[in-house]
This record gives C-alpha cells, structure tokens and sequence, in this order.
C-alpha cells in the first residue's frame, strides 16, 4: 500500500505540473503511470483534475473576482461560454469516434505526441502574436480556440500549448493568450471532471476506493496536486513574456519525448 501511495504521489505530481505546462498531461499521467507499473482509475484521475482547477482559481482569483463582478461586462463570459460550448461539442465527438482506438494503438500517442511538439516548435518560429487582448476577440476567435480545445481531448495533443498558439495566432499577445487559456480551462476541467463522474457505473464499487487507499490519503493527493499546480502556473506566468524561446523548449521536450516513447513501446511492448 506505502509503494503504491508513492507511486500515485509521482503520478499526482505529474498530472499537477504538466497540466499547466503545454505537454500533454494525459499522456504524461499514461506514460508514467505505465512505467511504475500502476493504473490510475477514473476517480482518482478527477480528483487531480480538481486540484489543478483549484489552483488555476487560485492564482487568476482577481480575474475570476472580475468576470463575477461584471468588471468585464458580459462579451468576456460570452466568448468563453461560446469556447466552452465548442470545446464540449468536438471533444464528445473525438471522444466517440477516435479516442478509444487511439488509446489502445499506444505507438499512435507516441505519434501524436510527436505533433504535437512539431505544432508547437512551428509556432514559436512563426507565431508572433499581436496586441489584442481578451476582450478584443471576436465570437469567431473563441470558436475557433474552443475547436482546437476539444480536439486536445486526445492524449498527445497539448490543450494549453495548442489554445495559446491560436490565440497567438488570432493576434493576442503572450501574457493575454495565456490568461484567456488559463480562465477557459478553469470551467473545461470542471465540466470534463462532471461528465467523467456522471458517467461513472454508480452500480460497481466506486473507483476511487479500488486501489485501496484511504480518503485521507486521497486528499493529501489533491492537495499535493495544487500546490505543484500553483508552482507551475507561476512560473509559466513568469517565463512566457520570453516569447519565442520558452515554446520552443516545450516543444524540443515534446519532440523528444514522443520518441522516447515509441523507443520505449518498441523495446519492452
């Protein structure tokens, strides 16, 4: 039991860093959780969710304080309801058609993750970004951002690293890009969390006690989970007005990490 409370602290950690991070959490939790030898369930997989949504509320907590307080009027809310809307469309569809034969050819994740860091290390080469911030975008704009979040449903695909490089592309600058990101992935992961626990056999056993640990014990995860979140977010936060350079480090990573993988799954799989 104290080896596998270990091994779901590495996996709490990872999901709590890389979330916030454009590398694709999902395939790092995958990953890693393939290497110790240890399955994350559904109910364990939304409490780390949790704790990163706590985290983002945490430190975009004037922003949020804001949006409620009509600060922004109601065209921000708007435009991220509209990108939440296309984002819950096109991830139930990903989900339907591809995700479960994606997941189960593992060489395709290493393929996607691979993309994933080519997209990336092409838009810091090209995407310059602009000026606009997140009230200047268009309904078009957050459709299109919502579009591309749905499709990071899949594991491989970064959700931050592929919504900032639309709204870089789209004419936001860096630090606004990443904010907008940040606020519309707080209502993403709690809507994603809701569907996973709605659609959650409420007849078996639940998940969350399958492995064993106590509730105590997956408390302490979510809570290690935020604070690892809270760490990353400012430190992106810090490192993004780099531009260019901060990008394409993130998407060298992603590069090599694919291939690592597929190095991996050819070798021991």
């Amino acid at each position: 039991m104290a080896l596998e409370l270990v091994r779901q602290a590495i996996l709490a950690m990872m999901q709590g860093l890389t979330e916030i991070f454009p590398v694709s959490s999902s395939l790092h939790v995958l990953v890693y959780g393939t290497i110790l030898g240890t399955n994350i369930s559904l109910g364990r997989l939304i409490f780390f969710h949790l704790g990163t949504a706590f985290a983002i509320a945490a430190c975009h907590r004037q922003e949020l304080a804001a949006l409620a307080s009509g600060r922004y009027g109601m065209r921000l809310p708007l435009l991220i309801a509209v990108a939440l809307g296309a984002t819950v469309v096109v991830s139930l569809l990903v989900r339907d058609v591809v995700l479960r034969w994606i997941t189960a050819e593992r060489h395709t994740l290493a393929l996607l993750w691979v993309l994933n860091g080519v997209v990336i290390i092409l838009a810091a080469r090209y995407a310059r970004g602009g000026s606009r911030r997140m009230v200047d975008l268009t309904f078009e704009d957050a459709l299109l951002i919502g579009i591309i979040q749905g499709i990071t449903v899949i594991p491989g695909l970064s959700r931050l690293g592929l919504t900032l490089v639309i709204a870089l592309l789209r004419g936001m600058s860096w630090s606004e890009g990443l904010r907008f990101s940040f606020l519309l992935s707080l209502p993403t992961i709690l809507a994603a969390n809701l569907y996973l626990l709605l659609s959650e056999d409420l007849s078996a056993p639940p998940s969350l006690l399958a492995s064993h640990l106590t509730f105590l014990a997956d408390l302490v995860l979510v809570g290690l989970t935020f604070m690892i979140g809270i760490v990353a977010i400012r430190v992106l936060t810090r490192v993004i007005v780099l531009g260019r350079p901060v990008l394409h480090f993130f998407g060298i990573y992603c590069l090599t990490a694919g291939l690592f993988f597929a190095l991996y799954l050819r070798l021991f799989e």
